[in-house]
């Protein structure tokens, strides 16, 4: 919470002064506005809602399994890349694999 206080982003400038109690009370939601200006469906094209960030196209799959602890650190004393070097590592020796 500190450095968000400390980051001059955060803090209000000439341009963008801090909003007043009555602007904040005059203020809508952003699909109200929309529907007024580009209609129903302008606005649902534009604020369309979504859970959680958009799917990658080479997403992976999530798997827990216990490996021993000196493979692991071997792999990350390799770097901050190691993950990638245990995918290949596996795609280079799947079963049914040439």
């Amino acid at each position: 919470m500190d450095a968000r206080r400390n980051d001059p982003a955060e803090q209000p400038d000439d341009e963008t002064p801090p909003l007043t109690v009555a602007e904040i009370r005059r203020s809508r939601p952003a699909h109200d506005v929309l529907t007024e200006l580009l209609g129903a469906k302008g606005a649902a094209e534009i604020v369309k809602r979504g859970r959680g960030r958009p799917p990658e196209e080479n997403s992976g799959v999530v798997r827990s399994f216990r490996l021993p602890k000196d493979v692991v650190a071997a792999y990350e004393a390799t770097g901050s890349e190691w993950r990638k070097l245990v995918a290949k590592t596996l795609r280079d020796h799947m079963p049914g694999r040439k």
